[in-house]
């Protein structure tokens, strides 16, 4: 059986060693297996070669690397989900700001802030969340192996992402500050300046919106999340495939509803596109139930043949299609771990 080297550091070790232990004592390591079947999919993480920044570069990359590497891991994934929850609970009408804004002479208009204010409970933690990112994001880069590689890592993007919109909330609040300064300005038509305001709150809400993508920060520290993404990767095809049917179908029981309804009164259905969203819900069932068949006179009976026809199609395609792809690596996965096992059985008896 193969014992693989656990005391070799990780940057020293061969990805496809292994000792085999036979009947006179431990042999020489030898390559257990092709690499490509053993560890397929993998790539060897690269290291700094300067000492402390090595130490530093596991220390907030690699978790399982120490045990400040977790503590480090733990702080990061609590500041994450705080700042996700105050993203959220900032949205309630409780603690929602409002400006009054004069209309005409004679009249006023409500509506929600959307620059919060500099002493905001919320915008002072969100404050001390970024500075958080903002120290783990330039840690990491100045302690990364390869400079460009840093930036081409998708995570590393998003958590790019994930700091600007404060930036820029800061930036607008500030400018908001100096506008409340008295100093003579070019007068403004009422209507220009509504239209200004509208534009720069809908930048404000989108720049706001961006926030979300933190989310995407837990799947530095999730194993799982970082296998299903690497399994959807993986899958592309397979998802290229389906949505290639799924279109079909929609085009195929879009004619057919649409054509077996021309003579309906009250039809959901007025054209071939209006059946789109009513074939898209029930092939991926998920049966809003808003557009609804409503055939009459002789295709009346056919209505439970078809609409079980249309049903089991979608589930058909999207289950069989999904299943397959987790069969075939299933195989694959059983197949690797069979020439592995395989491959050391033969060299203990001499046989490789």
């Amino acid at each position: 059986f193969c014992i693989l080297q656990a005391s070799v550091p990780r940057d020293r070790r061969r990805p496809n060693e292994c000792q085999v232990v036979g009947p006179h004592g431990p042999t020489p390591p030898r390559t257990c297996g092709n690499q490509a079947d053993s560890r397929r999919g993998e790539e060897e993480k690269p290291l700094p070669s300067h000492e402390l920044q090595r130490k530093v570069w596991l220390l907030f990359e690699y978790p399982e690397s120490s045990q400040g590497a977790r503590v480090v891991a733990i702080i990061s994934v609590i500041v994450i989900l705080l700042s996700i929850v105050i993203f959220c609970l900032e949205t309630l009408p409780e603690f929602k700001h409002y400006k009054v804004f004069n209309t005409t002479t004679n009249g006023t208009k409500i509506e929600e802030d959307e620059v919060p204010d500099i002493t905001d409970p919320f915008f002072l933690i969100e404050t001390i969340c970024i500075i958080w990112f903002t120290f783990e994001l330039s840690v990491r880069f100045l302690a990364c192996p390869n400079k460009l590689n840093f930036f081409r890592d998708v995570m590393n993007f998003i958590d790019i992402i994930a700091i600007i919109p404060y930036f820029i909330t800061l930036g607008t609040v500030m400018a908001e500050e100096e506008e409340t300064i008295d100093l003579p300005k070019a007068p403004v038509s009422p209507q220009d300046k509504s239209t200004n305001q509208a534009m720069s709150l809908a930048i404000l809400r989108v720049i706001r919106l961006v926030r979300v993508f933190r989310i995407f920060k837990l799947s530095r520290h999730s194993k799982g999340l970082q296998i299903l993404g690497r399994t959807l990767k993986a899958s592309m095809r397979e998802l290229g495939l389906l949505i290639f049917f799924l279109f079909i179908g929609v085009v195929l029981f879009s004619s057919a509803v649409y054509f077996a309804e021309a003579g309906t009164q009250d039809s959901f259905f007025k054209s071939i596109p209006d059946a789109f969203w009513w074939a898209v819900v029930t092939m991926t069932t998920v049966g809003y139930g808003d557009m609804r068949y409503r055939a009459t006179g002789g295709v009346k009976p056919t209505e439970p043949v078809f609409s079980s026809l249309h049903y089991r199609c979608g589930a058909i395609l999207i289950g069989g299609i999904l299943r397959g792809g987790r069969l075939r690596e299933f195989v694959l996965q059983v197949h690797s771990g069979r020439v592995l096992v395989g491959r050391c059985h033969d060299d203990d008896r001499g046989l490789w």
